[in-house]
């Protein structure tokens, strides 16, 4: 049961991982398309 719920912690974390870093990603990208419009 234990095994279960370390596992279940270990997807949980990898999920907001990916979450966090696509948004960043998100975020980054836009902002390098809005200083490119500028010029």
């Amino acid at each position: 049961m234990k095994k279960a719920i370390r596992l279940f912690f270990l997807h949980l974390f990898l999920l907001a991982t990916v979450v966090a870093w696509s948004s960043i990603d998100n975020s980054m990208n836009l902002k390098l398309h809005f200083e490119y419009q500028q010029f």
